[in-house]
């Protein structure tokens, strides 16, 4: 098996961490606490925008508890002894194994591009350092997803230039039940969201000012967030055109903005051309894509990878594709679902439209595999955030400011992207939890312009 452990990467592994453990004496730590400490002090003042120390303290206050929450559902769960995982678990294992970035997958062919790169990398990195610890990289997965309550904040204060609906929406991410639950376990989700949401901050920067600083910063994030969620890739050019329309004088900025997709093309293209080199053809991101394009286009289609039985769509991949290689299996799973689009396309429309609805609320499968309370929990929170969802776009789209109007139409632009964009596959709940940050700032608008007219009556 791949990814067996071999004894020539466990003793690299165990080698560079009693370097590690010798390098840190008592002096090297206190400058690592200095350091941290310093470049925390700097990340509360960029994503916070302002220099008041009570916001600063607030803020930090959230973050602390998202933190400790997560902490606590991971020693709750035990986690750190047996974690959920997934194939990017195999993957990182296979890195350290000198096996190289492969995963056995369909009848035991070895996938080279299984998946986005992003995630399984970072996990090879957090094993090689610490020995192969679960506990390092849910820590560190726990930090990354608490710290997304300062890209919210400062989301909205971009947005509504409101320090209330800044501060309750950073609090609300924090207690968000699912991106807690998945904090705890071996998959990308909290990355997915760091990165979206940063790039959303990205692309509302610049909109506010195009200065060049910023036009790297959207390139930059724009390429990493494509590389652990590839649906984003749809957002970018729409994100360009908002731009553009905001902006007006096409002359003086049309450089600016070509140069945020030059350099997302940039980050994407050393693994990229590592595909070519692997495959000898060229592969944008992943082989897996075909896969999940057949999932969710086929005669078998649920619009779920489930079906109502409890099977999943997989289970009925026509047997001549099991005798593939990774490059073939992708090109009979692409062509079946083209095949399948041509020859039953009212079909096609049907379950994409079906899924666009799966997308914004539920499926018949959802909740198949966690306990009833768990969903019965969600859809209420949900049903919630979703109404004042609503009426906070509708608010923004009415208000006097501008400003407000410009960027509420880019964050509606972004979340129909995505929709879409997975929609054309196939659609989960968790598809759905990465932009639901993004809705929270609009549900917390909605209820606070609420609460505001119900005390006035």
């Amino acid at each position: 098996m791949l990814v067996g452990k071999s004894g020539c990467g466990k003793k690299m592994r165990e080698g560079a961490f009693k370097y590690a453990k010798e390098m840190f004496t008592w002096k090297t730590r206190l400058n690592v606490r200095r350091i941290i400490c310093r470049g925390f002090r700097t990340m509360l003042a960029f994503f916070s925008g302002k220099k008041s120390k009570d916001l600063n303290l607030q803020l930090f206050c959230i973050f602390i508890a998202a933190f400790i929450l997560r902490l606590v559902w991971i020693f709750i769960k035990k986690s750190y002894i047996h974690p959920q995982a997934w194939e990017y678990e195999d993957i990182a294992t296979n890195i350290l194994n000198g096996h190289g970035f492969t995963y056995s997958h369909l009848g035991g062919v070895a996938y080279r591009s299984f998946i986005q790169p992003l995630y399984p990398f970072l996990c090879a990195a957090i094993y090689f350092l610490t020995n192969h610890s679960y506990l390092a990289l849910l820590l560190t997965q726990s930090f990354i997803s608490a710290s997304i309550c300062f890209i919210i904040f400062r989301i909205a204060i971009t947005i509504f230039d409101n320090k209330n609906i800044a501060i309750f929406s950073a609090l609300l991410y924090a207690f968000h039940p699912s991106l807690i639950i998945y904090t705890a376990e071996l998959h990308p989700l909290f990355l997915d969201t760091f990165f979206i949401s940063l790039t959303v901050l990205a692309f509302l920067k610049a909109g506010k000012d195009c200065s060049l600083n910023n036009v790297i910063f959207t390139g930059i994030v724009s390429g990493l967030c494509i590389l652990t969620r590839s649906t984003i890739a749809l957002f970018l050019p729409i994100g360009i055109i908002w731009l553009f329309m905001i902006q007006g004088d096409y002359k003086r900025y049309v450089v600016k903005y070509f140069l945020i997709i030059l350099i997302a093309f940039l980050v994407i293209l050393p693994w990229t051309i590592r595909n070519l080199l692997v495959h000898k053809q060229f592969i944008f991101i992943q082989t897996s894509v075909g896969e999940q394009f057949w999932v969710g286009n086929n005669m078998h289609a649920s619009g779920s990878c489930y079906l109502l039985n409890g099977k999943k769509v997989l289970e009925y991949v026509p047997p001549e594709i099991y005798g593939l290689d990774e490059i073939g299996q992708y090109k009979a799973f692409s062509n079946e679902a083209v095949h399948f689009i041509k020859m039953y396309p009212r079909r096609f429309l049907a379950l994409f439209f079906k899924k666009i609805y799966y997308f914004w609320w539920f499926s018949p499968q959802s909740g198949m595999q966690y306990p009833l309370e768990y969903l019965v929990i969600y859809k209420f929170l949900y049903s919630i955030i979703i109404l004042f969802s609503v009426f906070g776009i509708y608010l923004a789209f009415v208000s006097k400011e501008f400003r407000v109007r410009q960027n509420a139409c880019l964050m509606v632009l972004f979340l129909a992207s995505i929709s879409i964009a997975q929609s054309l596959f196939y659609v989960e709940g968790r598809h759905r939890w990465a932009i639901e940050p993004i809705m929270l700032i609009f549900a917390v608008s909605g209820a606070i312009n609420i609460i505001k007219r119900m005390s006035k009556c």
